[in-house]
């Protein structure tokens, strides 16, 4: 609610959290808070609570669980899907599952970046409208 509260608008409020949900979720172990960081410095626009906040709903004891859902969803997509054979068989199965791995995640990555879009935007928006409630009484 604090980053709600802030005098940002819905969508900035909203597209700054999408954005840090992106990062916090990719598989970057690690390396994520250091590339949020680095996106707040270059886009000066972006709400820096809001996009750090993310790091914080977004933690190892959610994103964990999701990264053993992406191979399943690279599955679905790949399912027996050929390929290409070298003569190191660790490299085919590290390549098969790291491609499906990726797949999947990006779409979980994906899906869930919108979401959190819509539900910050309807949250800040919902926020707006009790504010001008309050202000007309």
């Amino acid at each position: 609610m604090k980053i709600i509260r802030q005098n940002a608008s819905p969508h900035r409020l909203a597209l700054s959290f999408a954005i840090g949900t992106f990062i916090a979720i990719l598989p970057l172990f690690g390396f994520g808070i250091i590339l949020g960081l680095i996106v707040v410095m270059v886009f000066k626009q972006l709400n820096k609570p809001a996009l750090m906040s993310a790091f914080v709903v977004w933690n190892p004891l959610i994103v964990v669980p999701l990264m053993a859902i992406s191979y399943q969803i690279g599955d679905i997509f790949f399912g027996s899907a050929e390929v290409i054979k070298y003569k190191i068989e660790l490299l085919n199965h590290l390549i098969t599952f790291t491609r499906r791995f990726l797949v999947g995640h990006l779409i979980i990555t994906a899906d869930l970046s919108i979401i959190s879009y819509l539900v910050i935007r309807f949250a800040a928006f919902l926020y707006e409208l009790r504010k001008k409630k309050r202000q007309k009484h």
